[in-house]
């Protein structure tokens, strides 16, 4: 499933997370509620896919400390 929206940068996702945490989303115009709407959605599918892969990831970067 190939959209758009996936290729929201990961910049992007914490930009619009931090905005909304910290009450700076509250004067956003229609159109850039819509942007952080798209960005906040695409932060959500990178958690999810980071959860399913967490057991993955973790075996890499244990791999990866390994290496001299």
């Amino acid at each position: 499933m190939a959209t758009a929206k996936q290729g929201v940068s990961l910049r992007s996702q914490v930009a619009a997370l931090d905005a909304l945490l910290h009450g700076r989303s509250l004067s956003l115009s229609p159109a850039q509620r819509a942007l952080q709407k798209e960005h906040l959605e695409a932060a959500l599918r990178t958690l999810k896919w980071m959860e399913i892969h967490a057991p993955d990831i973790r075996r890499a970067m244990a791999k990866q400390e390994g290496k001299p």
